[in-house]
């Protein structure tokens, strides 16, 4: 099972007690696909695009600090992708991101569009001697360069179910399996 398929398994129950029901997913109605066929509501289903991105909040979180500290266990994942806000990052991308600035006390770790038409970026960055993050702001005339800076490891909307179709779910609960035994051990060890 893909990971898109493992997210609409979890939303089940949602899926089907609502306007969702009718969503086409891969040319069949959402309801069709789990089995349980309803009459034909007139109403069409919102677009699929936007009920994936209501159920990528499964997705584990891309967090810079949990990211750096479980940095080993992230990178058993390369393939994988973590959820920020809405845009998601590849595990692998973010792993060569964080090499690119591994002699620098300052890392930018976090990125967000802001406006209709992404007017303005604000990107977080990670002071390595204080522990501190600090946001820097960049207008419109500085978006290449907020690119350049965090930007260019963003997927947007978009490009979600493509990009999750590709991956097997099972390795999505193997990351959080993990994830959870290296918090735990890390707890312990205190």
């Amino acid at each position: 099972m893909n990971t898109v398929e493992g997210l609409l398994q979890m939303h089940k129950r949602y899926i089907m007690s609502s306007i969702y029901h009718n969503t086409k997913y891969d040319g069949q109605r959402l309801c069709d696909y789990f089995g349980e066929p309803m009459e034909t509501c007139e109403k069409e289903g919102k677009d699929f695009a936007f009920l994936l991105r209501d159920m990528m909040w499964e997705l584990p979180p891309y967090e810079h600090l949990n990211f750096m500290k479980y940095r080993s266990v992230y990178e058993k994942y390369p393939h994988l992708y973590l959820r920020s806000k809405y845009y998601i990052l590849n595990i692998k991308d973010l792993c060569n991101h964080y090499d690119k600035y591994k002699n620098c006390d300052i890392i930018p770790v976090g990125c967000n569009c802001i406006g209709p038409i992404y007017y303005r970026m604000k990107i977080t960055f990670y002071d390595k001697k204080t522990g501190e993050d600090f946001v820097e702001f960049y207008p419109q005339e500085r978006i290449e360069e907020a690119n350049e800076t965090f930007g260019y490891i963003l997927h947007f909307l978009m490009e979600y179910e493509g990009i999750l179709k590709k991956i097997d779910w099972k390795d999505y609960e193997a990351l959080e399996a993990d994830l959870l035994s290296a918090e735990k051990k890390a707890g312990i060890q205190k």
